[in-house]
């Protein structure tokens, strides 16, 4: 058996995704807006995305240095619009190239090229071309439903739920900020089934509005006071922080730059150390934004 057997489906399919729409500006200088998605019906978006995941672990004197390394590109069609301004809409993954390092063993995979993948890759490769998720959504970014498309015997990816950031009812300006608590269970290493909800919080700081685009910054902090490295451990991938930019006229995700560089010390046995860096960017293709118009979508 290969010893990448085993990949978290975490790493091969998370994609973090932010997209926003807000109310008409009578100029840069306006000084309220207030954010909300506004979806057409037919629309559909595509990115470029690449997410970029490096290892350090040290147990004793042993040293490891797996990584995963993934290019893609995804997009989503607006199925339908209700008259409350939420949306169904449909993920689809085009195509994905992925990159991996594990166990001193490495497993390349391009959906592009590859026609009989590996093992590992197959539940990937079955979902390339079609649309994966059917997600209700508010105008304010809250996940309402959650279908999944394929392997449907599944529950869905808890991180489908974080699609879309949600947005404050009130208005925000320049300057301003909102937050977001987030709850995640962790679980103890000896007893799986008892957990512990740890609070996490997102603060968004909107930086500066230029030519109608918004420059967004988003910090994310762990609320909980945990003390056990073994439950740090579950959180070293959910601490990002970064910048995205929205284009207000056309009320569209533009592009997102994310970072990590997170460290858990003495989660083994012993003197033991896990540092994970991640770099994690997405960026609009341009592409037509409702079957209706010919407007490109771009800036």
């Amino acid at each position: 058996m290969s010893r990448l057997s085993y990949v978290p489906i975490a790493v091969i399919t998370a994609f973090v995704t932010l997209f926003i729409q807000q109310t008409p500006l009578k100029g840069d200088d306006a000084e309220t807006f207030l954010l909300r998605y506004k979806f057409e019906p037919g629309q559909e978006i595509r990115y470029e995305v690449s997410l970029h995941d490096d290892y350090v672990i040290k147990i004793g004197l042993s040293t490891d240095t797996p990584h995963s390394y993934q290019d893609s590109e995804k997009s989503y069609r607006v199925v339908s619009v209700s008259e409350d301004g939420s949306a169904v809409l449909e993920v689809t993954f085009e195509w994905v190239e992925i990159d991996l390092f594990q166990n001193g063993a490495k497993a390349h995979y391009d959906s592009r090229i590859d026609k009989s993948p590996e093992a590992i890759f197959q539940p990937l490769a079955d979902m390339i071309g079609k649309p994966r998720l059917r997600l209700t959504v508010s105008a304010t970014g809250k996940v309402l439903d959650i279908e999944q498309l394929i392997n449907q015997q599944q529950k869905p990816d808890k991180l489908a739920e974080d699609f879309l950031p949600e947005l404050p009812e009130e208005p925000v300006k320049v300057g301003g900020i909102w937050k977001e608590e987030i709850s995640v269970p962790v679980s103890f290493p000896n007893n799986p089934k008892l957990k512990q909800i740890v609070k996490l919080q997102r603060r968004y700081f909107v930086r500066s509005l230029k030519d109608g685009i918004a420059d967004i910054v988003v910090k994310t902090k762990v609320l909980t006071p945990l003390n056990n490295p073994e439950l740090e451990m579950q959180l070293i991938r959910r601490k990002p922080q970064g910048d995205f930019q929205i284009n207000l006229e056309k009320g569209l995700f533009l592009s997102q730059s994310f970072s990590q560089n997170n460290r858990v010390l003495n989660f083994s046995n012993g003197p033991s150390q896990m540092d994970f860096k991640q770099r994690h960017t997405e960026k609009m293709l341009p592409v037509t934004v409702a079957k209706s118009t010919t407007n490109s979508a771009t800036r």
